[in-house]
């Protein structure tokens, strides 16, 4: 899977996508005037929550707890750094700064680094084109998909 090839066919605004992939620090101490991701993540949190629960929404599945578990199993920071990480290779698409890819923080245990980058490509995704282009993402990528085969072995 080339994510820069999706990522970028993702986006019809071309700033907006460079903006999803740029983290804070490489504006702050590599290229100052750049728009970071910084914002976007929270954004994209909320609307990858809004994702799920229509998703699975029924009125018979009207319970929060329901809920909750989908939101647990598809949005959590650790799922959504292993797809970040692991499947989507997106380390490779995101732009760092010089001391990040030193560092290399996001192979580390316990990081969240890739799944609010992750987010804030939803977040920078729904600017763009709104729940539909969010939604055309996660299909190709096959998000709901890959996150179950991870739970069903």
């Amino acid at each position: 899977m080339d994510i820069n090839q999706i990522l970028s066919r993702s986006f019809n605004d071309q700033e907006l996508y460079l903006q999803s992939i740029t983290r804070k620090d490489r504006v702050v101490k590599d290229t100052p005037g750049m728009k970071h991701q910084k914002g976007l993540d929270i954004l994209g949190g909320a609307v990858l929550d809004f994702c799920i629960f229509t998703r699975f929404f029924t009125p018979e599945n009207s319970e929060l707890k329901y809920y909750d578990k989908k939101r647990m199993k598809y949005g959590n920071n650790e799922t959504l750094q292993k797809i970040s990480r692991d499947y989507l290779k997106l380390d490779e698409a995101v732009l760092w700064s010089s001391n990040e890819m030193n560092q290399r923080n996001w192979e580390k245990k316990g990081s969240v680094t890739l799944a609010e980058c992750f987010k804030a490509i939803i977040g920078g995704l729904y600017r763009d084109g709104g729940i539909p282009a969010v939604e055309r993402f996660l299909g190709k990528i096959d998000f709901y998909r890959y996150i179950d085969s991870l739970t069903s072995g």
